[in-house]
């Protein structure tokens, strides 16, 4: 690898001293024991003898010296008739680590090995000739100044690989350029095949350490614990990188792509500093390091505010510390505020963070130092702007922090609540104050909490005792099909399977002689729990799946009008195979279905009758491209349950095409829209060949019942 570098700051003051105190004319000797009388003010110490030489075009003066650890400047100063001396340094392998490319007479760079060896310093004529002297000094600030031209620390060490790495210190500036380095290594982010260069830091203690790069190019930084020139190189078959093992943190853009930072709190050690690029991008940058002290995670603890439950506390995380990390947010490893708060008995705890203004997180320890104490964590709620935790806890002191999934800080909003056990009771815990649940055509959302609430009903479907439910009230104007499922609930709810939910004629301490559809329901259900009602009122049950768990949750309601269904399914065109038929979309929507984001969109209906098991392809393309359709296909048009296959998106967003073996039987073929308001003009075509002469669009589905 070969560093190319214009003259440094430092160099350069150099020959301004000489050039005030020596003539146009004065030998190279003369300019020499200027140098040397300008470098010894500075601090500077003379290493060896000067070396004197007449060389000509092309030709060179080397010189072999054994260089400590430290930084190094070398001098070279030809006569009037050497036009342009080129100066570089060879480390004991004899590859060129560092090199001036000033075209002058004068050549000066300043070098910084980082382990003892024997060098070659070389001084070569590459216009003109003449006599030439070459000298050396070893002292004074180990880095110049970034805007000097890009050398300062850059052309120490060697290669810049794993094998021969850089030096950085804390609160030094160095840059490089990557262009001619080589590719070895990779991180989480930065997986391509750009060439790097490694850097070795050392941390004397426990601090926070932020590492800062702006490059020409995009490029990406990360730090490693181990490094080395044979477990830095990826295995060209698998591409496996045995570095990812010993990443401590890796970052790409930082807000954008000619960025890159990352704030990490480090134990003291050496550490390994990567400047890589993304994809094969390579160039120019700028790296930084600076460092401050933090206090140990003991003494944050020791500093901890206490929380009032069911109060909220407001702060900022943006000039914190990262002291603490977690299991989840990626170890969340931004900067965080840890707050007590105590349990006077077993009980319900919900914990909720709001972090407007950057991606939060959330967990709670037994013991605020020990990270092993950890008792639950969170990173997204209802989006990377909320966490939530929903835990039964023992009477006792507890710690939850407020803490940030990237390096990124900023205004919280925290909130710590509680309730027995039990629970407490809340609006719409029984039957007597059943909440209303407000029910039309189009979907309508209510938020609900089961915090405090009580197991007051008794499911037909649900798990027994100590599960706590909430009750909502439905008002059923006419005949009509309603509609249940849930956009959003907490982890802890999804992780102990979901909400049972049950529709009953008339709600009192026993559901289940009542039920008349019940089922315990996630996010992504295939189908919504749904029942054709008559005009009425009726009760609908949201009840925890498992004993003792809780959380928020979003549910969803529709009615549609069962009978306008019902006509629709009727009247549905015959669809003949072998045929294309065309057709548009409009008016509003009946049914929906489980892909293209719930196919809530108008539609058009199809009846394919079967008279033997066949394959069967159905292929609807948009005849405009602002319309996005979806194609499903039922065995009983107005029951949701019995799809057989779903597609949206085929050869882009234009085209849908489903490909079935199916049973004999009548279906019904569904032509909607992605998502919500999709409409538009089509075409369709039905082929139908024997079974198993196809591909299928889906898994394997229940056969079809014939109506």
């Amino acid at each position: 690898m070969k560093f190319t570098h214009s003259r440094t700051l430092f160099a350069s003051s150099v020959f301004a001293v000489i050039a005030g105190c020596t003539a146009s004319s004065a030998t190279s000797h003369t300019r020499m024991m200027a140098a040397h009388n300008a470098l010894v003010t500075q601090g500077l110490a003379q290493v060896g003898a000067i070396s004197n030489g007449n060389i000509g075009e092309g030709q060179s003066l080397r010189v072999s010296q054994t260089l400590e650890v430290g930084c190094y400047t070398f001098l070279a100063f030809g006569a009037d008739s050497l036009r342009d001396v080129e100066l570089s340094v060879s480390n004991p392998q004899g590859q060129v680590v560092a090199t001036e490319t000033v075209h002058d007479a004068q050549a000066g760079l300043r070098f910084c090995p980082t382990a003892r060896g024997a060098f070659q310093v070389s001084a070569r004529a590459a216009s003109g000739g003449g006599a030439v002297a070459l000298s050396s000094w070893r002292g004074g600030a180990e880095t110049a100044s970034p805007r000097a031209g890009g050398l300062g620390a850059v052309a120490a060490g060697g290669a810049g690989s794993c094998g021969e790495p850089l030096p950085l210190e804390l609160g030094q500036t160095v840059n490089g350029d990557t262009s001619q380095a080589q590719n070895h290594l990779s991180a989480s982010c930065a997986n391509g095949e750009a060439p790097e260069l490694v850097y070795r830091m050392r941390v004397p203690r426990r601090m926070q350490v932020t590492l800062a790069s702006e490059q020409e190019y995009d490029g990406a930084i990360y730090i490693l614990r181990q490094c080395s020139a044979s477990n830095g190189r990826r295995n060209p078959r698998s591409q496996i990188n045995p570095n990812n093992a010993n990443e401590v943190a890796c970052n790409d853009d930082d807000q954008q792509i000619r960025r890159s930072r990352i704030v990490q709190v480090l134990e003291p050690g050496d550490y390994y500093v990567v400047v890589d690029g993304f994809g094969n991008d390579s160039g120019a940058f700028t790296l930084a390091a600076t460092a401050q002290d933090i206090p140990s995670p003991e003494e944050l603890c020791q500093q901890a505010p206490s929380l009032t439950l069911g109060q909220a506390m407001q702060g900022d995380t943006a000039r914190d510390v990262d002291g603490f990390h977690a299991s989840c947010a990626n170890h969340a490893s931004g900067p965080d505020r840890v707050f007590r708060f105590d349990v006077a008995q077993e009980s319900r705890v919900q914990a909720s963070l709001e972090t407007p203004n950057f991606d939060g997180a959330l967990h709670i320890r037994r013991a605020c130092a020990q990270e092993t104490s950890e008792i639950a964590c969170n990173d997204d709620a209802e989006s990377t702007r909320q966490s939530r935790l929903n835990v039964v806890l023992p009477p006792g002191p507890y710690f939850v922090y407020a803490d940030a999934y990237g390096a990124t800080g900023g205004s919280f909003t925290l909130q710590v609540d509680a309730a027995p056990v039990a629970g407490a009771g809340v609006t719409g815990d029984s039957c007597q104050d059943a909440q209303a649940l407000t029910v039309t055509s189009a979907a309508s959302t209510t938020q609900g909490n089961l915090l405090a609430a009580r197991d007051d009903v008794t499911t037909a479907c649900g798990a027994g005792q100590d599960t706590a439910d909430l009750v909502y009230r439905v008002d059923v104007p006419s005949r009509g099909r309603l509609k249940l499922w849930f956009s959003y609930m907490d982890e802890s709810l999804r992780e102990a399977g979901g909400l049972t939910t049950q529709i009953v004629r008339a709600c009192g301490g026993t559901a289940a002689n009542n039920s008349l559809a019940c089922r315990a329901l996630s996010i992504g259900d295939d189908a919504p729990l749904d029942a054709v009602l008559t005009a009425g009122t009726y009760y609908v049950v949201v009840e925890a799946a498992r004993a003792r768990a809780f959380g928020r949750f979003t549910l969803n309601a529709s009615l549609e009008d069962s009978a306008a269904a019902e006509r629709a399914c009727r009247t549905a065109r015959v669809l003949t195979p072998g045929r294309t038929v065309t057709g548009t979309t409009a008016g509003t929507d009946m049914f929906q279905a489980s892909c293209a984001g719930s196919a809530r969109s108008p539609e058009n209906l199809y009846r394919l009758v079967l008279r033997r098991r066949q394959h069967v392809r159905l292929e609807v393309t948009s005849t405009n491209p602002s319309y996005d359709p979806a194609i499903y296909l039922r065995a009983t048009c107005t029951d949701q349950s019995t799809e057989r296959a779903c597609v949206d998106d085929t050869n882009g967003t234009t085209n849908a095409v489903i490909e079935e073996d199916l049973d004999a039987g009548t279906y019904t073929v569904f032509v909607d829209g992605f998502s919500n308001g999709n409409a538009g003009p089509y075409t369709l075509r039905a082929d139908v060949t024997a079974a198993g002469s196809g591909p299928s669009t889906s898994t394997p589905r229940p056969a079809a019942p014939t109506p």
